[in-house]
């Protein structure tokens, strides 16, 4: 009995815990990455960096996606017995799909190759690295900040609704 009840509530704040997670990588990527926008790096040394730097950051990108996945699936399973409306972790789904908007820009950064990389003007590779800066500055508030806020009421609801009927 121990045992389903400890994973009956794991599975009630999964929800919680992946989003927060999330949010704090979002928020990681975001300071981590608007540096190398900032007009006081030499353009000699920013392109050469900007690649490196890219390369060494798909793979943090890479790690976070089972995060995102599980707030999907912990979401899909507190649907099943929910006690508060399901629209409630449909919208944490929805915010948390929307996390990957544009998936263009997302898809053409990780398949970037270094060759690729090098045929890119010093203007164009500024524009590349400040449309992440921006788009992640953006994302971040809309929607990383309000999946994370959805789903510390849906759960802290949730809780509240099956520790009343118990």
């Amino acid at each position: 009995m121990a045992a389903i009840g400890f994973s009956s509530v794991l599975v009630k704040i999964l929800p919680l815990v992946s989003e927060t997670a999330a949010f704090i990588g979002s928020i990681n990527q975001q300071w981590a990455v608007a540096p190398f926008s900032s007009p006081s790096m030499p353009s000699s040394a920013r392109q050469a960096a900007w690649y490196h730097w890219i390369a060494t950051y798909r793979d943090i990108v890479r790690m976070t996606a089972p995060i995102h996945l599980t707030t999907i699936g912990s979401s899909l399973l507190n649907m099943r017995d929910s006690k508060i409306s399901i629209l409630w972790w449909f919208a944490i789904i929805g915010l948390v799909a929307a996390h990957s908007y544009p998936l263009s820009l997302g898809l053409s950064w990780l398949n970037l190759t270094e060759a690729d990389w090098m045929r890119k003007t010093p203007e164009q590779a500024r524009r590349f690295v400040q449309d992440f800066v921006d788009i992640n500055g953006r994302r971040l508030v809309v929607p990383d900040l309000l999946s994370w806020a959805t789903a510390l009421l849906a759960v802290t609801l949730n809780l509240t609704a099956w520790v009343n009927e118990a």
